[in-house]
Parts: C-alpha cells; structure tokens; sequence
C-alpha cells in the first residue's frame, strides 16, 4: 500500500511540472485561441463602370464571406482574394477591355479589420468589326439579315449583346425549319493593333423538317375540327417554333383547356424523314362554372356577388358569361358573350349588355341600360387593347328631376403590363382609356372622357413587396351638369380615397351633397408582405382629389388616408379585409361631419363551386 501511494505521488508531481511547462504553449495555440471575427472590407479603385461593378459584386467571392471571417481561417480569405482578382479579369474581358490591368494593391490589417484594396486599368474598349456565321452544308447559306441580330457592328460590344445575337440567331433557324439547330461557343479574334474584334459563330444543323401530321387526345366536348382552326400552321410547311408556341398561348386563353401541350419528336434521328409529326396532348376544363360571393362595407353595408360561366356554349367554343352584383347602393346585371377569331387568332369578338341603378350620391340616382360589340387584339404577350360601340340610355336626377340622356360612345382601352403570376403581383401595369361620347337625343352632349393608370410594384424579399400607383382622369367638353352621373368622377369607394364616405369627393358645400367632378387624381404606396402561406397582410397609404375643373389644381391641398387589410388569395374560400382611416376628415358649413365614421371597413367573402 506504502508503495502504491509512492508511485502515485510521483505520479501527481510529474504531471504538475509537465502543465506547468507547457501551458503557455497551450494557451497560445489556435486549437484553442479564441478570437474575434475579422471584418472584411474591400476597395476597388478605378472601375467607373456601373454595370461591371454590380456584376462583380453579386458574384465575389469575399462578399460570400457576409464580410466577416474567422482570423485562424486566413486561408479561404486568400483564396477569396484570388478568385476576386479572377473575376475582376474576367468580367473585364466579357466587356471587351482586353488591355485591363487588375492589381492587388493593398492588404493591410488594423485590429480585427482586413482592408483589401484592388487597383484597377481597364484599358481601351475595343471594338466589334464583325460578325460572321458559319453553317454546315445542308443550310444552303441561309443567314439573317443584320436587322434581326441585336448588333451594332463598328462600335462596342459585351457578352449580353453575343448572348441576346445567340438567341436571336437560334429564334432564327429554329423558326426556318431546323428545329435542331445547335450554336457552338463563339470564337472572338482580337486584333490588339486595332482594338478590333471579329466574333465566329458556327451553327450545326441536322436537317431540315416541315410540319406533320397532327394529332389531337385529351378532347370530351370539344371538337376536334375546332382546335385545329386555331392552328397556326399547315402540314408540309416549314417547321417554325414560334407557331407552336403561339398555338400553344391561343389554346390556353381559350379558356377551354385547363393544359396544353404540345409535343414533336425531339430525336435528331428520325431515319431520315423530314417530316415531324405534332402531337397536341389537351385537358378540358369544367364548362359551367358557379361563383359565388359576399361583401360588405360600411358604406353599402351587405352586397351580393354571382358569377355563372359557360365556356363551350352551343358546342361551339362560344363563351358566356352572367355576372349580378347587388348591394343597398348599387344593383347591376351583365350579359357577355365572346368568341375568339378563327381567321385572326390574337383576336376575339364579343356583344356585352347590361343594366344597372346606383343611388350615386345623396339625392343623385341614376339607371342606365348599354350594349356593346367590341373586339380585343392581343398584340404580343405584354400588350393588349379593347375598342368598342356603345349604344347606352340612362336616366338621373342630378339636376333636380329626371332627365333621359342617349349617348353612343366609342370606348379604347390599352393594357401594357409585364406582371407574371406571383403572391405578392410583381411587376409593371399601364393603363390608358380613351371614350368618346356623342349625343342622340337633345338631352345629351358631346363630350370626351379619359383616363391613366401606372402601377409598379417590387420584391424586397421572398415574402415582401412594395408598390405605388397614380390615377388620372379627366372629362372635356361638357359642364358637370351636363354629364350624366354615372360618368361623373368620384372619390370615396373601394376603388379610390378609401375611408372617405361613399362618393363624398369633391363636396359641393352650397348644395350639401357631392355633384361629382370632371377631373382627379391619386397616388398611392402600399407594403405587402406574406404572414403565413396563402395570407398576406398590407399596408398602404393614398393622397388625392378629385375636382369640378376639367383639369386638376395640383396646389389644392390633397385628401390624404391610410390603412391596413388582410387577405387571402388562393384556396377555396378567397377573402379580402381592408380599414381605412380618413387623414382629412371634412366638415359641413354648419360644422357637421361630412366624413361622420372615423374609418371604412371593406370585407369581401366568395367560394367558387
């Protein structure tokens, strides 16, 4: 035992002196140091080019860092700088500064601060002298005209304007019959003398192809024979890519097809046959559809909302639709029937009637009855525009006993907007409505009616956006009175100045009620944000006014409101709940409220059967 605690003394001892000795190495190596986080930042001198800088830095390797880096990890910050350096290189070739210099100027550390300092020449920027296509033997020189190519030759270029000539050229051949066109890498020859560059496009082909056969499956009520009149090609004619994608765009918008695809074999090998057959694979959608709805505001309190849709009317593609919105205010009933155009496939016809009453403003009502045969064109994939004939009869009292106007108008409406399908609706939106109005009875007057609309909106993040918009309206030609009250301006709904009384805007205080104006507008702000899947919360704030003038007096005081809602868009129960609160709120000549609630609520509820 005595022998036992012998050893284990020494034991002790020895490891007392070894801790003692070596803990200073310990402490100091970096297994375990501990230090602060080595914040990064970067310089660069020299480059007075937005669009390569903004390239840059969305692809440098030490913004990847998020700017900080742990000190003992000094190798990846020098591989970072590295590869920074690589890319400063790179992209200034892309813009075809082939005499740049990229130095590393500076490294220096200052505590825990790393500054790396990159010292740029970019050189002269040479020019593109030529672009010339090379085609393999079965392609008989064909080649497009420079007109088709987004190229300016003899001046500079950059990698964007060579991939937008690439697609260009592709869009090209694909639509000449060579469906199986294929573009090696561009080769450049740089002339360093000249400051000149000639770019080299070779284009393999594996021959040319015309349209086959084309078969329809998926059809249940649809006819066959009417699907292929809306076929944009024929069969033995060249095969064109963009005909299949227009037949495809004009298939969906049909409104008959919940899908459409359209197939031919992708095969290069086809044992030597030039001709492709089309397959057009089509899923019919549900040809009587019933929506229905509810609303309500504080304004016209409980409202109504049917929709009933027929989209093979007669088995002939005919396209009907019933629309009924009735609430304390406002009734009004729609009948429309549209088809497209077999002969003109971005058109479509329709005859639209209808009837409605509206008790416009305190002591105004007004009921019309209109129809109208119009067409819509849809210029291209962005742009769209709607022109009319409208034979209308209304009678109102907003001048003190009734009074019947018959008018024939010619409205044109224009609708540009680059908004794709998304949550938060992102994107661009302009619109442009132009009518004019002609009187047929003694009772009306001629007058011209317009009105503007922009609306922007932008991704801040996954799950936010923000947008403005601005309205402008304007009616010449006629005294207010004049007008019928239903084309009169108001301000004061769902639609504009919300939280203000129901059509309230502009408040004429000698007759205590609202006559409505000639002339407005409104600006708005809104963020929108998603707060759990399918729901989205927003808020928003608007400025404006509507006037009697024919035009607006922009140095007038504009009403000003605010508010918040919360909606729901997709799912079988779409819901929209919005408050506004009146930032102005007005006062009669006997000091009563004309805005008498201190904020609108809007709800609307609908389930689609």
């Amino acid at each position: 035992m005595n022998l036992f605690h012998s050893h284990l003394n020494k034991f002790l001892i020895y490891l007392f002196f070894t801790f003692v000795c070596f803990s200073p190495m310990l402490w100091t190596s970096p297994l375990l140091q501990k230090e602060e986080d080595l914040h990064i930042r970067l310089i660069i001198n020299g480059l007075n080019a937005p669009k390569i800088k903004k390239i840059f830095l969305e692809n440098s390797s030490l913004k990847k860092l998020n700017s900080t880096i742990d000190s003992r990890e000094k190798s990846k910050l020098l591989n970072a700088i590295e590869e920074d350096k690589a890319l400063l290189e790179e992209t200034l070739n892309a813009f075809f500064f082939f005499d740049h210099k990229v130095l590393i100027n500076n490294q220096k550390r200052q505590n825990n601060l790393y500054t790396i300092e990159f010292s740029i020449n970019k050189g002269i920027r040479y020019v593109l002298e030529s672009f010339d296509i090379v085609l393999t033997k079965d392609m008989l020189d064909l080649k497009p005209s420079p007109e088709q190519l987004p190229l300016k030759l003899n001046q500079p270029a950059n990698y964007m304007i060579l991939n937008m000539a690439q697609d260009s050229l592709l869009t090209f051949y694909n639509d000449s019959g060579y469906p199986f066109a294929a573009l090696e890498q561009i080769q450049l020859d740089i002339d360093r003398e000249n400051k000149t560059v000639k770019a080299i496009q070779k284009v393999n082909s594996e021959g040319k192809f015309q349209f086959g056969p084309s078969s329809v499956t998926g059809l249940k009520a649809i006819p066959e024979s009417l699907v292929k009149k809306y076929l944009f090609w024929k069969e033995g004619q060249d095969f064109s890519l963009s005909k299949v994608k227009e037949t495809k765009a004009v298939l969906e918008n049909s409104l008959w097809f919940s899908a459409v695809h359209i197939n031919y074999p992708m095969e290069r090998d086809l044992s030597s046959s030039s001709i492709l057959p089309i397959s057009i694979d089509l899923q019919e959608r549900q040809h009587r559809e019933l929506a229905l709805g509810l609303k309500y505001n504080t304004q016209e309190q409980v409202g109504m909302l049917m929709e009933c849709e027929h989209r093979n009317l007669l088995d002939k593609g005919y396209h009907l639709k019933f629309l009924l919105n009735a609430s304390r205010i406002k009734k009004n009933v729609n009948l429309q029937l549209t088809h497209p155009n077999r002969w003109n496939k971005n058109n479509t016809f329709g005859l639209q009637t209808g009837f409605s009453t509206e008790k416009v403003s305190n002591g105004i009502s007004n009921k019309q009855l209109f129809f109208q045969p119009f067409i819509k064109h849809k210029a291209n994939e962005r742009l769209r525009y709607h022109l009319g004939m409208s034979l209308e009869a209304s009678e109102d009292n907003s001048q003190g006993s009734k009074k019947n106007f018959a008018l024939l108008s010619l409205p044109l409406k224009l609708h540009w907007t680059n908004k794709k399908p998304h949550p938060l609706n992102v994107g661009r939106t302009f619109k442009i409505s132009l009518s004019p109005f002609f009187k047929i009875n003694k009772n009306s007057h001629y007058f011209f009616s317009s009105f503007l609309t922009l609306n922007q909106s932008f991704l801040l993040s996954e799950k936010s956006s923000f947008s403005f918009w601005s309205d402008l309206g304007a009616i010449h030609g006629a005294s207010l009175k004049k007008i019928p009250a239903q084309h009169r301006l108001f301000g004061g709904s769902g639609r504009f100045f919300r939280g203000y009384a129901y059509h309230s805007l502009p408040y004429n205080l000698n007759e205590d009620r609202s006559l409505g104006g000639r002339s407005l507008y409104s600006l708005g702000i809104e963020y929108r944000r998603q707060v759990y899947r399918d729901w989205h919360a927003n808020i928003f704030f608007e400025s404006g006014k509507v006037f009697s003038n024919k035009f607006p007096v922009f140095k007038e005081k504009p009403l000003k409101s605010a508010g918040l809602g919360l909606s729901y868009f997709l799912g079988k129960l779409p819901m929209k709940l919005e408050i506004a609160f009146p930032l102005d709120r007005r006062q009669r000549s006997n000091k009563k409220m004309i805005d008498k609630r201190k904020c609108q609520v809007y709800i609307q509820l609908g389930e689609n059967f």
